[in-house]
């Protein structure tokens, strides 16, 4: 009987030993779920945070594209005024070469008629 009375006191204290066991297993297991939900959470914040980033470098990727057709316009723009620039200044030389011809040919008129008098 002494046997098992010593037999039944090791398994009670086992027992014991094992709820308390029991015990900081659950509290770790409770531990580690509140920590795999914040996790969790964090996780869809930086997710949301990098869908935002990746839609926001679409966005300007777009913007970058419209201002580079933009800036392809205005060069083709000013190409085009470089060009009139030219023809106006090659026509406004053209005038005045025009202009001193005509007034030598008035001058050399006007001397043919004085010398015909």
């Amino acid at each position: 009987r002494e046997e098992h009375v010593g037999t039944v006191s090791e398994l009670q204290k086992q027992v014991q030993e094992l709820q308390a066991i029991r015990m900081a297993f659950d509290t770790e297991r409770a531990e580690a779920a509140r920590a795999l939900a914040w996790a969790e959470k964090e996780c869809d914040v930086h997710r949301t945070a990098h869908e935002q980033l990746l839609q926001k470098e679409e966005e300007w990727e777009k913007e970058r594209h419209a201002t580079a057709k933009q800036k392809e316009k205005l060069d083709a723009l000013q190409r085009d005024l470089d060009y009139a620039c030219t023809d106006l200044t090659n026509y406004v030389q053209s005038v005045k070469r025009s202009e001193a011809n005509l007034r030598e040919e008035q001058r050399l008129w006007l001397l043919k008629e004085a010398w015909e008098r």
